[in-house]
């Protein structure tokens, strides 16, 4: 089980490791905004995941496995840096397939973090606390996009586009109510492909929540 959750938040590290660098790519950062943001929006939500349940210092600064995240985050970042530099050259790296590349990554990272960080405050005791588990899945899968789209200066996509919380909340609420039948990885399979599966549905077909337009 641990081997799996292993390979599982590897995977959410390199998905949101793209999601950032290629944030920061499309605003023209430097090689250090790209590597920074990338691990930022990898490691924000845990981070803010592990001061909320008292995890201090949190495990991302005393967990050995998290050296390995942390450079293959590092890593990510590089390669989308020099694909970006070469389609960029030869003209073949538009703003819509950026633009794609970054939204399925998200959703992909999203999907995972939300649900690893809602199994984590079941680990340590609190699966009796609805609401607790699932804010802290809900800010352990989107903290790290909240801080990447503000330290780029945009209002976080959470508020304004593709539904965004309300795929995490279903994901965790399913994981929740599954986690009582002791099939851990089946719980965590659903949760996740409900999240990924509705983000990238709204991706594809442009789904928003209705917004208030003032006139001037």
């Amino acid at each position: 089980m641990d081997t799996v959750i292993f390979i599982i938040e590897l995977l959410g590290v390199i998905t949101f490791a793209i999601s950032g660098a290629m944030r920061a790519i499309l605003k023209q950062l430097d090689i250090v905004g790209v590597i920074l943001l990338a691990l930022i929006t990898s490691f924000g939500g845990g981070v803010i995941r592990d001061l909320i349940l008292g995890s201090n210092p949190p495990a991302l600064f005393v967990k050995s496995e998290y050296i390995i995240y942390v450079l293959v985050g590092l890593v990510t970042a590089i390669v989308c840096a020099i694909y970006a530099y070469i389609k960029k050259h030869s003209n073949e790296l538009t703003i819509v397939t950026r633009s794609l590349i970054l939204n399925v990554a998200d959703a992909v990272g999203l999907g995972i973090f939300c649900i690893t960080g809602a199994s984590i405050a079941i680990e340590m005791g609190y699966q009796d606390n609805f609401l607790l588990v699932l804010f802290v899945g809900a800010i352990s899968g989107v903290g790290g996009g909240i801080l990447r789209d503000v330290l780029v200066g945009e209002i976080p996509i959470i508020f304004r586009k593709y539904i965004y919380l309300t795929p995490t909340l279903l994901g965790t609420i399913a994981y929740y109510f599954l986690s009582y039948t002791n099939m851990p990885l089946l719980a965590m399979g659903v949760g996740v492909a409900i999240i990924i599966t509705l983000r990238v549905l709204a991706i594809v077909f442009k789904w928003n929540l209705p917004t208030i337009k003032m006139q001037d």
